[in-house]
């Protein structure tokens, strides 16, 4: 199965995957319970154009033990923005930012940038991602000192990128990557 879906949607043989998710289920006597899997069942059943069951599949992942994992409500904000159903996208960013989902996590708070950028809201994402830093797991600091890098950069305040840059060199010593976006200043 991670053969087919490294391959892009239109190359991929869905009679396949279809196959594999019904052994898959079989041999687990039930619905599997993995974020990657429930990711990539919702992407097939779009690409099936079985939308409506995608969104119900990746909710009903957000009621049960999944709902612990950002990875669940990212593929489903994920899912929810390519149907262009931003506001229903951001409302599950923000129910999995909640104590009793997943949690504060830079990953979720990143992808809740994005969606208020490409709503044209570049001070609210910033705000997203600087708001109180200290709050999230510091293995997830570097992460979004790069991202919120790459939101200054692009709303013009270069001396905010910058210093999200060298924040994120100083986290990151062994990376190579926040030195080569200050070198690309």
């Amino acid at each position: 199965m991670a053969q087919q879906f490294q391959l892009p949607p239109q190359r991929r043989n869905w009679t396949e995957i279809e196959s594999l998710f019904a052994r898959v289920a079989l041999a687990k006597r039930g619905p599997v319970e993995d974020s990657t899997y429930r990711g990539q069942y919702a992407e097939y059943l779009l690409a099936t154009n079985r939308a409506e069951e995608a969104v119900k599949s990746l909710e009903a992942a957000t009621q049960q033990d999944d709902r612990k994992v950002a990875a669940t409500w990212l593929n489903l904000a994920a899912l929810l923005e390519r149907l262009n159903r931003r506001a229903d996208a951001m409302k599950a960013l923000d129910l999995g930012m909640a104590g009793n989902a997943a949690g504060d996590h830079a990953s979720l708070r990143i992808a809740k940038a994005q969606l208020l950028i490409n709503d044209g809201k570049g001070q609210a994402a910033r705000e997203t991602l600087s708001r109180d830093l200290p709050s999230l797991p510091i293995v997830e600091h570097p992460e979004l000192y790069r991202a919120l890098g790459n939101l200054l950069r692009g709303l013009g305040d270069l001396e905010g990128a910058r210093n999200s840059y060298v924040e994120w060199a100083r986290l990151a010593p062994e990376s190579v990557e926040p030195i080569q976006a200050l070198l690309n200043f």
